[in-house]
Protein backbone atom coordinates (compact mmCIF):
# COMPACT_ATOMS: atom_id res chain seq x y z
CA UNK A 1 0.00 0.00 0.00
CA UNK A 2 1.36 3.45 -0.69
CA UNK A 3 1.73 6.65 1.32
CA UNK A 4 -1.73 7.72 0.30
CA UNK A 5 -3.45 4.85 2.17
CA UNK A 6 -6.44 2.94 0.97
CA UNK A 7 -9.42 5.61 0.67
CA UNK A 8 -7.32 8.00 -1.85
CA UNK A 9 -5.85 4.53 -3.47
CA UNK A 10 -9.64 3.75 -4.26
CA UNK A 11 -10.70 7.19 -5.39
CA UNK A 12 -7.69 6.88 -7.93
CA UNK A 13 -8.70 3.37 -9.03
CA UNK A 14 -12.42 4.84 -9.64
CA UNK A 15 -10.66 8.04 -11.95
CA UNK A 16 -8.58 5.14 -13.90
CA UNK A 17 -11.55 3.26 -14.72
CA UNK A 18 -13.77 6.05 -15.23
CA UNK A 19 -10.93 7.26 -17.98
CA UNK A 20 -11.81 3.62 -20.04
CA UNK A 21 -15.50 4.36 -20.51
CA UNK A 22 -16.05 4.72 -24.12
CA UNK A 23 -16.48 8.40 -24.86
CA UNK A 24 -16.05 10.16 -22.29
CA UNK A 25 -14.33 13.65 -22.83
CA UNK A 26 -13.80 14.34 -18.57
CA UNK A 27 -13.11 12.38 -15.59
CA UNK A 28 -12.82 14.80 -12.64
CA UNK A 29 -13.35 14.74 -8.66
CA UNK A 30 -13.69 18.64 -9.15
CA UNK A 31 -17.25 19.76 -8.19
CA UNK A 32 -16.85 22.74 -8.79
CA UNK A 33 -17.29 22.87 -13.02
CA UNK A 34 -19.84 20.64 -12.07
CA UNK A 35 -21.29 23.25 -9.76
CA UNK A 36 -21.00 26.12 -11.71
CA UNK A 37 -22.92 25.17 -14.45
CA UNK A 38 -20.15 25.79 -16.66
CA UNK A 39 -19.22 22.44 -17.71
CA UNK A 40 -17.47 22.75 -21.37
CA UNK A 41 -16.69 18.89 -22.38
CA UNK A 42 -19.41 16.39 -22.79
CA UNK A 43 -19.97 13.31 -22.20
CA UNK A 44 -18.38 14.25 -18.49
CA UNK A 45 -17.89 12.06 -15.27
CA UNK A 46 -17.95 13.58 -11.93
CA UNK A 47 -16.63 11.07 -8.76
CA UNK A 48 -18.16 12.20 -5.65
CA UNK A 49 -17.00 11.74 -2.33
CA UNK A 50 -19.71 11.02 -0.04
CA UNK A 51 -17.91 10.34 2.91
CA UNK A 52 -16.84 7.41 4.67
CA UNK A 53 -17.21 5.28 8.17
CA UNK A 54 -15.52 2.54 10.16
CA UNK A 55 -17.81 -0.04 10.44
CA UNK A 56 -15.77 -2.26 12.82
CA UNK A 57 -12.29 -2.14 14.95
CA UNK A 58 -12.58 -5.80 16.09
CA UNK A 59 -8.30 -6.32 16.79
CA UNK A 60 -6.85 -2.47 16.99
CA UNK A 61 -5.02 -3.87 13.62
CA UNK A 62 -7.62 -3.06 11.18
CA UNK A 63 -10.78 -0.60 10.75
CA UNK A 64 -13.01 -2.29 8.31
CA UNK A 65 -14.67 1.14 6.53
CA UNK A 66 -17.40 1.70 4.13
CA UNK A 67 -16.82 4.49 1.16
CA UNK A 68 -19.95 5.83 -0.37
CA UNK A 69 -19.44 7.65 -3.32
CA UNK A 70 -21.74 8.67 -6.89
CA UNK A 71 -20.59 8.95 -10.15
CA UNK A 72 -22.25 12.08 -11.78
CA UNK A 73 -22.66 11.86 -15.65
CA UNK A 74 -23.43 15.07 -17.75
CA UNK A 75 -24.28 14.57 -21.76
CA UNK A 76 -25.12 17.47 -23.72
CA UNK A 77 -27.99 15.88 -26.35
CA UNK A 78 -27.91 15.41 -29.87
CA UNK A 79 -31.81 16.85 -29.11
CA UNK A 80 -33.79 17.41 -26.02
CA UNK A 81 -35.71 14.87 -26.94
CA UNK A 82 -33.23 12.43 -27.60
CA UNK A 83 -30.87 13.35 -24.77
CA UNK A 84 -32.29 10.65 -21.59
CA UNK A 85 -31.93 7.72 -24.48
CA UNK A 86 -28.35 9.14 -25.17
CA UNK A 87 -27.95 9.16 -21.34
CA UNK A 88 -29.03 6.17 -20.58
CA UNK A 89 -27.12 4.70 -23.30
CA UNK A 90 -23.40 6.30 -21.69
CA UNK A 91 -25.17 5.61 -18.12
CA UNK A 92 -24.65 1.72 -19.39
CA UNK A 93 -21.17 2.08 -20.07
CA UNK A 94 -20.67 3.61 -16.88
CA UNK A 95 -21.76 0.77 -14.69
CA UNK A 96 -20.21 -1.54 -16.87
CA UNK A 97 -16.65 -0.08 -17.24
CA UNK A 98 -17.44 -0.24 -12.86
CA UNK A 99 -18.87 -3.86 -12.61
CA UNK A 100 -15.98 -5.34 -14.82
CA UNK A 101 -13.33 -3.76 -13.12
CA UNK A 102 -13.81 -2.49 -9.68
CA UNK A 103 -13.06 -5.43 -7.90
CA UNK A 104 -9.30 -5.21 -9.95
CA UNK A 105 -8.31 -2.43 -7.63
CA UNK A 106 -6.20 -4.54 -4.57
CA UNK A 107 -7.74 -1.93 -2.16
CA UNK A 108 -11.66 -3.22 -2.75
CA UNK A 109 -13.19 -5.85 -0.68
CA UNK A 110 -16.82 -5.47 -1.81
CA UNK A 111 -18.47 -3.23 -3.97
CA UNK A 112 -22.58 -2.56 -4.11
CA UNK A 113 -24.41 -0.19 -6.31
CA UNK A 114 -26.82 1.44 -3.52
CA UNK A 115 -29.11 3.90 -5.96
CA UNK A 116 -29.67 5.95 -9.24
CA UNK A 117 -30.73 9.52 -9.35
CA UNK A 118 -33.48 10.84 -11.75
CA UNK A 119 -32.43 12.25 -14.52
CA UNK A 120 -32.32 16.29 -14.91
CA UNK A 121 -31.94 18.81 -17.33
CA UNK A 122 -29.90 21.72 -17.37
CA UNK A 123 -31.12 25.03 -16.38
CA UNK A 124 -28.17 26.41 -18.76
CA UNK A 125 -28.11 24.33 -21.45
CA UNK A 126 -31.61 22.99 -22.58
CA UNK A 127 -29.75 19.58 -24.37
CA UNK A 128 -27.90 19.01 -20.80
CA UNK A 129 -28.74 16.28 -18.85
CA UNK A 130 -27.15 14.57 -15.48
CA UNK A 131 -27.69 11.64 -13.54
CA UNK A 132 -25.86 9.65 -11.00
CA UNK A 133 -25.17 6.17 -9.51
CA UNK A 134 -24.40 5.84 -6.03
CA UNK A 135 -22.22 3.09 -4.68
CA UNK A 136 -20.20 1.70 -1.76
CA UNK A 137 -16.91 0.08 -1.53
CA UNK A 138 -16.02 -1.99 1.72
CA UNK A 139 -12.49 -1.31 2.19
CA UNK A 140 -9.85 -2.63 5.28
CA UNK A 141 -7.92 0.23 6.35
CA UNK A 142 -4.54 -0.90 8.25
CA UNK A 143 -3.60 0.70 11.03
CA UNK A 144 -0.07 -0.91 11.53
CA UNK A 145 0.88 0.84 8.03
CA UNK A 146 -0.17 4.17 9.25
CA UNK A 147 2.19 3.80 12.14
CA UNK A 148 4.73 2.86 10.51
CA UNK A 149 4.88 5.19 8.00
Amino acid sequence: MSDIGPRETIFQGLETIMGDVEGQALVTRDLGILLSGQITEHPAIFIVDLGDEVDDTDNYEDNRRTLRFAMVAVIEGSTRAAAPNEMAQFIWQIRKQLYEQILDCSEVDRFAETGMSHLSFSEVNSKEVHQGIQGEIKYIENITNILSS
